[in-house]
């Protein structure tokens, strides 16, 4: 036996009594809108659904004083068609159904993997995948995305609206953001996140858990308490050159790193 109230959003409040030692067989389902009323009942082998024009209306103008501010309504009844299915039967197709969906899913995952993982071993030319949009469990690559000839892709990347050189190698674990680009012959270890605004340099080595930031304050909210948008901060840029990995801010600021 069980009583449960959920509350969902919009002021939406569902209560839910299931009791399975009661003597009495009970499946009803009943939903109370603004407008009317549904009753679902499963026992009912001829009218299982019944919608009723009933609720209430309530009026807030002044000159209603005088009269209740509550009025109920009650009109008629329409009960719909519904087709006679047995519960089992629908249960097995819908089954079914999932099977294919699922098996279908599968193929494709396989198909794209097999793309990423040729891509990984240099042998798919980018041009090969500019009407796709390939998105799966091991790569995630916008159509924005600019790539090089014989770059190496791993797993589990996302890359949108950058751009990245020839012959470089991209770790797994990667994001890398639009308006980022990465050089020629560069290799970005794992778990690295390249923002907006950062430009990399060829023959660039990148360390595993690099993170790359493109506001030297950062904040989530502006001054009037809001959540701030693309149009509240400026991207500070970031440049990585040679082997020195020479660091200029967009305030000219300069730091080594070597």
């Amino acid at each position: 036996m069980a009583f449960i109230t959920v509350y969902f959003p919009k002021k939406i409040i569902a209560h839910v009594n299931v009791n399975w030692l009661s003597p009495v067989k009970v499946r009803t389902t009943l939903i109370g809108g603004e407008k009317k009323m549904l009753v679902w009942n499963d026992l009912d082998a001829d009218e299982k659904i019944k919608i009723y024009d009933k609720g209430v209306s309530m009026s807030t103008n002044p000159s209603n004083l005088h009269q209740l501010l509550v009025s109920y309504r009650s009109g008629d009844m329409w009960a719909p068609q519904v087709e006679q299915i047995e519960a089992l039967r629908a249960e097995t197709a819908y089954f079914l159904s999932a099977s294919r969906k699922i098996r279908r899913h599968s193929t494709t995952a396989s198909r794209d993997y097999e793309l990423s993982a040729s891509w990984s071993r240099g042998q798919v030319h980018p041009e090969s995948r500019r009407g796709g949009y390939p998105v799966n469990e091991f790569v995630s690559i916008a159509p924005s995305v600019r790539l090089g000839k014989d770059v190496r892709l791993s797993k589990f990347i996302n890359l949108y609206g950058c751009e990245i050189g020839d012959e470089t190698k991209i770790g797994a674990f990667v994001e890398i953001q639009k308006n980022a680009s990465v050089g020629k012959r560069c290799k970005i270890s794992s778990h690295t996140f390249i923002c907006e605004g950062v430009e990399i340099e060829d023959n660039v080595f990148i360390g595993h858990s690099v993170t790359f930031i493109n506001d030297s304050y950062p904040r989530s909210t502006t001054p009037s308490g809001e959540l701030q948008t693309e149009a509240d901060w400026k991207v500070e840029k970031t440049w990585f050159e040679g082997s020195i990995h020479r660091v200029r801010l967009h305030d000219s600021k300069q730091s080594d790193h070597r």
